[in-house]
């Protein structure tokens, strides 16, 4: 500032460089600080989201393995039979397994049905790996 006053002192209109010049750098700076606080933020959060998408795989994969041992009643072609569903399905522990996945009971008996294709009653195993 002992610059502007001694440029002021010998040519007062030079008030009409230095107030946008301030302005203007000072709106500069802060963009450029809240952008950089931004970012970091952004990216705290991305790699949040991540952990989390992760874990929540994990967790998946466990439930998807231990409701696999859970429907473990098929025949040894590996075929489970709708009424072997709805029995396993009547269990409280496959249940909660389910309802830990976002899916419910009837939306497995619905699934059932599309993968009967030759409408006999049967699941073939193999496709559901």
């Amino acid at each position: 500032f002992a610059i502007v006053r001694d440029v002021m002192d010998v040519q007062p209109s030079f008030w009409m460089f230095f107030t946008p010049f301030i302005f203007a750098t000072s709106f500069i700076l802060m963009n450029v600080i809240r952008a950089v606080i931004c970012n970091n933020a952004l990216e705290i959060a991305r790699e949040d989201e991540e952990k989390r998408s992760v874990t929540r795989d994990r967790n998946r994969h466990l439930v998807v393995d231990s409701m696999k041992a859970a429907l473990n009643v098929g025949d040894q072609q590996g075929r489970l039979w709708k009424f072997q569903l709805a029995e396993a399905l009547g269990s409280p522990e496959l249940k909660d397994k389910l309802k830990s996945l976002g899916v419910t009971a009837h939306d497995c008996e619905d699934l059932s049905d599309i993968l009967d294709r030759r409408k006999r009653g049967q699941l073939i195993l193999v496709h559901l790996q």
